[in-house]
């Protein structure tokens, strides 16, 4: 018995282990924007000198996002070559592959220069103006906003020896490296991001939460798997989109069979600059965004269940009353009556004492009346 009971704690403790693991998944981060580098989107710079006297070309490096829309972007990797044609996809600060590089320990100061200087500043004469510097034309906006991106990515300096660089270019280069450039370590939120990837659960409970994170106003959801399954808020109704911050759950009925099902997101939103493009699956320059665009962006998640167990009950023991074989006595009960016409019987009968008792009196008269006839007599 001792061993039985062992063994059922020890099962119930195993089921409670397996339902825990069943309900939790660790963390992970849902498809993000796609992209691919494309060098017909370019729009070149000058040549610019670096103090270890190095020159390089700086330009805008086209990228062509999965619907098509092209973006512009710098250069935040110097010594990687930048591969027509390479798969992208869009990725937070922490993903940027090389920690070796500056960017690794100041990306808020390569915010900072995206939101301060071109393109994000498209009105040339103000930039000049903020960088005290002399008339800039497109060519030189850029190439003194990629150098200074360069002194933080990749820890190198703009040559300010003359005839190495134009002074206009030196000028914005400095005020953008400069004291002024206190930094933004605010990170650009994700155009659509979901959390995690990946749910698992028991049929009868919703499976999730999957959280939505996005610049887009709402977000449309969509559930394709095994029958039964549909999509609901926290509360339990039926969404078909979600808003920014808003969790969506996989509900599946309590007798359905082990099953799964993918959620697809989908959503117009805003690629805000700041975000990292890194190379998918082939090593090519990390860039950088350079301008806020428009694109419409999807992600997926995955939801898995269990069949709920069945619960089983075991039947209520019957007793069996086994007739005696002398009389016996009810026991008496202490209840107050509240009628005497209802009096409980007490198992002992008054009526044959009430006969015995007659018989006798009648008897004693009889004898009575026959001996006074004898003294009469």
């Amino acid at each position: 018995m001792a061993s039985g009971l062992r063994s059922a704690r020890l099962g119930a403790v195993l089921l409670s282990t397996a339902a825990i693991t069943l309900a939790v998944a660790g963390p992970a981060f849902a498809e993000a924007a796609k992209a691919k580098v494309n060098h017909s989107a370019n729009v070149d710079g000058l040549h610019v000198k670096l103090t270890d006297g190095n020159s390089w070309h700086a330009k805008l490096l086209g990228v062509e996002l999965e619907d098509g829309t092209k973006v512009k972007t710098y250069c935040v990797e110097l010594t990687v070559n930048n591969v027509n044609g390479a798969p992208l996809v869009e990725s937070p600060w922490e993903k940027y592959p090389d920690s070796s590089k500056g960017f690794k320990t100041q990306p808020d100061k390569v915010n900072w220069i995206l939101h301060h200087s071109y393109p994000a500043v498209s009105n040339l004469a103000e930039l000049a103006k903020a960088a005290g510097s002399g008339p800039l034309d497109e060519r030189e906006a850029i190439s003194g906003t990629q150098a200074a991106i360069w002194h933080f990515s990749n820890k190198v300096g703009l040559s300010d020896k003359p005839g190495d660089n134009p002074a206009d270019v030196v000028a914005l280069y400095k005020y953008l490296t400069g004291p002024k450039n206190v930094g933004m370590k605010n990170q650009p939120a994700p155009a659509l991001n979901v959390e995690p990837a990946e749910k698992s659960g028991v049929a009868g409970k919703p499976v999730g939460p999957f959280k939505v994170n996005t610049t887009a106003d709402k977000v449309n959801v969509e559930v394709k798997g095994d029958a039964g399954a549909k999509l609901v808020d926290a509360k339990g109704a039926a969404i078909t989109s979600v808003a920014n911050g808003g969790e969506v759950f996989v509900s599946v009925p309590a007798d359905a069979k082990a099953g799964k099902a993918t959620i697809d997101f989908s959503a117009k939103a805003t690629l805000q600059k700041g975000r990292l493009f890194v190379g998918d699956g082939a090593r090519t320059q990390t860039l950088i965004l350079a301008q806020a665009e428009n694109t419409k962006v999807k992600a997926k998640a995955k939801a898995d269940w269990k069949a709920a167990p069945v619960v089983t009950t075991s039947p209520t023991p019957t007793s069996t009353v086994v007739p005696t074989t002398g009389p016996t006595t009810a026991p008496t009960t202490s209840t107050t009556p509240g009628n005497p016409d209802d009096l409980a019987n007490t198992g002992a009968s008054i009526l044959f004492p009430a006969i015995l008792g007659g018989v006798l009196v009648a008897g004693g008269a009889t004898a009575l009346v026959l001996q006074r006839k004898r003294k009469k007599a």
